[in-house]
């Protein structure tokens, strides 16, 4: 989390980890001004980092808006933010030298939901 939270910072992107959101209370993002807000009470405290990442993919790709259109029943810019904080994990794992035997094994020292892991298949496919 600290790798995260000095990326985003790194970026421009302030972030606050909040711990008096409800437990089922989404983390969000803004692009103007660029912060993610981060539910830490979250129910699943694995998929922190995965969330995390996420919203400060939305703030970088210029996407944050678009989780508000989620709220609405459109999906735009969160297969995006997806698979962007996959590909801002992975960097971490390059760089903090970790390997993985499966991209499950990945998946899940990250909390990466399940829904998500096609999106590891076809990254590294494609990579």
């Amino acid at each position: 989390m600290a790798w995260l939270s000095n990326y985003a910072m790194d970026h421009g992107i302030g972030i606050i980890f909040d711990k008096k959101l409800p437990p089922d209370a989404p983390s969000d993002s803004w692009e103007f001004p660029p912060i993610t807000i981060i539910n830490s009470n979250w129910y699943n405290k694995n998929e922190l980092p995965f969330i995390t990442a996420h919203e400060i993919c939305h703030v970088l790709y210029g996407s944050a808006e678009y989780y508000h259109s989620a709220c609405r029943g459109t999906e735009l810019g969160e297969s995006d933010a997806n698979l962007g904080a996959i590909k801002l994990l992975l960097q971490y794992a390059q760089e903090t030298d970790m390997h993985f035997d499966t991209y499950y094994n990945f998946a899940d020292a990250f909390g990466i939901p399940k829904k998500h892991y096609y999106l590891i298949d076809a990254y590294l496919i494609a990579k």
